[in-house]
């Protein structure tokens, strides 16, 4: 829900402030700007198929509580949550425009472009399901991604994109991935592939867990222990 907040000169500002900027393909993207400090770290936000930016209310409020800017953006393959649009996918489809996954990678690459340079610094990526792979390819070549949060990941987007054992074989950022306790052995298996390096780690919830970030919802079933372990791998990298 907004709420009101207040900016330095005392005016009245909606929370979140609603922002748009251009894809890779002058699409606009809509996204939701949670905002702490110029000089605070930031997060881009990018969430799960059918969804939008508002996977993360509530999910980027307690972000911003810790201290991080937060940008929750809508993604071209997404959808409607509830009363929620999907304003790029809407813009996407009137344009004709591809709103597969992969069509989706620009954005979030734009994304991570436009944090890094309104606040001048590397920026955390994290992704939902299908964002939190791709979330995985961009973080291994963009070079203004400090670190990755990825919930619910795969190695389904060959042939299209080379394997993820091959994509972060040689990936030493800090990585925090995690699944429902269901899917947790074949991202066990996947991640045994590619090796985990200093500050990378694998969260296996202890109870049944869920997909993608909505482990994290509020008043979600055994989303405490997520938390903690999102908030303990926060505090190690900054």
């Amino acid at each position: 829900t907004a709420k009101d907040n207040t900016t330095s000169d005392s005016t009245p500002a909606l929370f979140p402030e609603v922002i748009q900027f251009p894809s890779e393909d002058g699409l606009e993207i809509t996204a939701n700007l949670y905002e702490v400090g110029v000089d605070n770290p930031v997060i881009v936000l990018c969430h799960q198929a059918r969804f939008n930016k508002a996977e993360y209310h509530g999910i980027a409020e307690r972000l911003h509580e810790l201290g991080f800017n937060c940008i929750a953006i809508d993604q071209r393959s997404g959808g409607p949550i509830a009363e929620y649009q999907n304003e790029t996918n809407r813009k996407a489809v009137a344009a004709g425009k591809g709103v597969d996954y992969l069509d989706a990678e620009q954005d979030i690459r734009a994304a991570v472009k436009y944090a890094s340079e309104k606040y001048n610094q590397n920026v955390i990526l994290w992704g939902s399901s299908y964002s939190s792979t791709l979330a995985l390819y961009v973080g291994a070549t963009t070079e203004n991604v400090s670190a990755v949060l990825s919930f619910s990941p795969g190695d389904y987007l060959q042939p299209e994109k080379e394997s993820l054992v091959t994509a972060l074989s040689d990936f030493d950022k800090p990585m925090f991935v995690t699944s429902s306790r269901r899917e947790a052995n074949d991202l066990t298996d996947l991640m045994e592939q590619i090796g985990l390096e200093e500050h990378q780690t694998q969260f296996v919830p202890e109870g049944n867990g869920h997909h993608g970030s909505r482990a994290l919802w509020m008043h979600q079933d055994g989303g405490d222990e997520y938390w903690e372990a999102v908030e303990m791998f926060l505090k190690e990298i900054y």
